[in-house]
């Protein structure tokens, strides 16, 4: 039988864990909660969001052939608005990336 001060150290530990990278580990378990990632791609300072980080991995690493092993992301919203606006925001500081959707509104 093990310790249960051990058992409960782990339990712990875990937790502390999952709250802290909660964003990420939601994004690479692909829960399709209706939310909204915004990630980035360092070795190619590229952000970009997805309500499919699954599928938009496999998009970036296999069509575009971008190293997607330390792809982290960087918020998430319940709103697809609000993500582009975060996602927005990166791109104007100089970040890579654009929003097909909204690349007219650019040029206006």
């Amino acid at each position: 039988m093990k310790n249960p001060k051990l058992k409960e150290q782990q339990r712990r530990a875990s937790l502390k864990y999952y709250n802290k990278n909660k964003e990420a580990l939601r994004a690479k378990r692909n829960i399709d909660d209706g939310f909204y990632s915004v990630y980035y791609i360092p070795e190619h300072h590229y952000v970009g969001m997805t309500n499919d980080m699954k599928k938009r991995t496999n998009n970036h690493k296999y069509n575009y052939k971008r190293d997607v092993s330390n792809i982290r992301v960087l918020k998430t919203f319940d709103c697809p608005y609000k993500a582009h606006l975060y996602e927005s925001q990166w791109h104007v500081m100089g970040a890579n990336g654009s929003h097909l959707r909204y690349n007219n509104l650019k040029n206006k």
